[in-house]
């Protein structure tokens, strides 16, 4: 009986189009505008243009309208969209399965975090996950929730830590990291710092805010209430936030783990005010069913933080500005009792 014949591996025809040209085409269509779109992906305009005609050419179809300042997809491109989130999701897939064969000690973690939690817990994350796995590379960049998401859903980068709770997204897959209470700080050398009033006094100075797409910005209306935004405004990144409030530029609202070290020290001063507390959540968010030995391993570190013993912070305003860390086990806050108007506990 004669042997069976084995048919040769199957090549496909080589592609006209260019990967990174598919990636930047879904980079556009997210922003709804070039320019949007370069700044972030790193490139200049004139580079995102370049890639689009050049894939408009390989494919002879026109994937967007100018519509306004901005650009609209057209049919056709929406039917490119959804085929290039799969080639570029399988070309990710590679990329994990590679990662996966090198084992988890080795290979690249890709973040996206808020910038409010790049002054809090994150650079003590990555400390200790360096420490347990020092050959992962991890790439980090700051954007605010919206820009983070975003760099997650067109796979840009691997997990999203941002200040808030997402809405609900089959897609995606969260991991609860605590909570930390934000309070009103000023400047020790402040006059507010100083002032029998500071809340009343609050509309003679000027508020430093953060930019749109904030999700601590969007919190601060609910601490400051109806004096929010009630007198000047200066709006800033929140590098520059946190050094402008340093010098005495203004008042601004904060996290409490942010500013602990500095009301501490005596360089910054709480503002008490009445009412609950607000607190602002930490969240993860990666793809849900993307599997990669680097992103596991973070994922299974940053459990182990919220699992751990809890880390209470109170900060006053009254008398001598002070911070405190306690330890307590979850659920069972160590220390005098519940917040107060007095002192609030930071519950992560």
């Amino acid at each position: 009986m004669p042997e069976p014949q084995l048919r040769p591996p199957y090549l496909p025809p080589r592609p006209r189009i260019v990967l990174d040209h598919l990636h930047t085409f879904l980079a556009v269509v997210e922003h709804g505008h070039v320019t949007r779109a370069s700044q972030a992906l790193g490139m200049s305009q004139a580079a995102v243009s370049a890639r689009i005609s050049s894939l408009e050419d390989a494919l002879g179809v026109q994937l967007f309208q100018r519509s306004g300042r901005g650009i609209r997809i057209t049919e056709p491109g929406e039917e490119v969209r959804a085929a290039a989130v799969r080639a570029v999701e399988a070309a990710l897939a590679i990329e994990n399965l590679a990662a996966a064969l090198c084992g988890v000690e080795q290979g690249r973690l890709r973040l996206a975090a808020s910038n409010i939690l790049s002054t809090g817990r994150l650079p003590s994350w990555l400390a200790g996950f360096a420490a347990e796995h020092p050959d992962i590379d991890v790439e980090l960049r700051l954007d605010n929730m919206g820009g983070a998401l975003s760099a997650l859903d067109t796979g840009e980068v691997d997990c999203a830590l941002i200040g808030a709770l997402p809405e609900r997204d089959p897609s995606r897959e969260t991991l609860d990291l605590g909570r930390d209470e934000l309070v009103l700080v000023v400047a020790s050398h402040h006059p507010l710092a100083r002032s029998a009033d500071p809340l009343q006094d609050l509309t003679r100075h000027r508020y430093l805010a953060r930019g749109r797409g904030s999700a601590t910005e969007d919190l601060a209306r609910r601490v400051l209430g109806p004096r929010y935004a009630v007198g000047p405004i200066e709006q800033m990144p929140q590098g520059s936030l946190q050094q402008a409030l340093l010098a005495g530029s203004g008042y601004a609202v904060m996290p409490a783990m942010a500013v602990e070290g500095h009301v501490a020290a005596g360089r910054l001063h709480v503002i008490d005010r009445p009412g609950r507390p607000v607190r602002q959540p930490a969240t993860a968010v990666r793809r849900r069913g993307s599997s990669i030995p680097a992103l596991d391993a973070w994922w299974a570190f940053l459990r182990r933080q919220v699992r751990g013993p809890l880390r209470q912070v109170e900060l006053t305003g009254r008398g001598r500005d002070r911070a405190r860390a306690t330890v307590g086990k979850p659920g069972q806050p160590s220390g005098r009792g519940p917040s107060t108007r007095q002192g609030r506990r930071i519950y992560p």
